[in-house]
């Protein structure tokens, strides 16, 4: 499978790029783009890989877990699993599986890697070989927010196909550009939680790490 660039047809993408968006307005925003990547994502499973039934959907934590309500809603049907991979040396260094929750299966037809950002690919890659010395997979997909060309190109040598609204973001340092800092997963999470307190709205219902958000997606994309 080729790696494909999404068509930002609604401008999420653009809008989650965006430096002055509110806060909550990122948490509604984020909810509807992890669920147009999954759509996307599974439109083109449905084409490339017809004859893939059996699915495991890795989630790489933390970012993974803001897309996750919308991959658990298109892959009813799929196996999930959660894995928290760390760097050595400062965040310098390969990447190391740390926790990774029960596999249900050995033998799938295709592998989902779900994070918000590749940067150098590093994560990705390490979570494919963690799971590969338990699970044979015939086709391995990473689902992306963006990824950076170096990223994706590294991923494409090891035979891993990329979906992502960007393909060829740029990378400065260690951070991605756009850099999206305080997006990450956790701190996204803390932040509702703080703001349902402080403004006694029920912002945190609209969007749950376990039951998805509340509100449907209006619309819909198309590759």
């Amino acid at each position: 499978m080729l790696s494909v660039e999404l068509e930002d047809r609604r401008g999420l993408y653009r809008l989650f790029r965006s430096s002055d968006i509110r806060r909550i307005g990122m948490r509604e925003n984020i909810s509807d783009l992890g669920a147009s990547l999954a759509r996307h994502t599974r439109q083109l499973i449905e084409r490339e890989f017809p004859e893939a039934n059996r699915i495991l959907c890795a989630v790489i934590l933390r970012g993974g877990a803001i897309l996750y309500p919308g991959f658990l809603a298109e892959f009813s049907e799929a196996d999930f699993c959660f894995m928290g991979l760390q760097r050595a040396g400062g965040g310098a260094g390969e990447a190391d599986c740390a926790y990774c929750s029960a596999v249900a299966n050995v033998t799938y037809d295709l592998g989902i890697y779900i994070d918000c950002i590749a940067a150098t690919g590093g994560t990705l890659i390490a979570a494919k070989r963690f799971l590969q010395d338990r699970c044979r997979f015939s086709h391995n997909v990473a689902a992306l927010v963006c990824s950076t060309d170096v990223a994706t190109r590294v991923l494409e040598e090891e035979r891993i196909g990329v979906v992502a609204f960007s393909l060829a973001e740029s990378l400065k340092g260690n951070v991605v550009a756009p850099d999206f800092g305080e997006l990450d997963a956790g701190d996204l999470f803390s932040s509702a939680r703080q703001s349902q307190f402080e403004s006694r709205t029920s912002a945190w219902q609209e969007f749950d790490l376990f039951d998805g958000p509340v509100a449907a997606t209006q619309g819909s994309d198309r590759v």
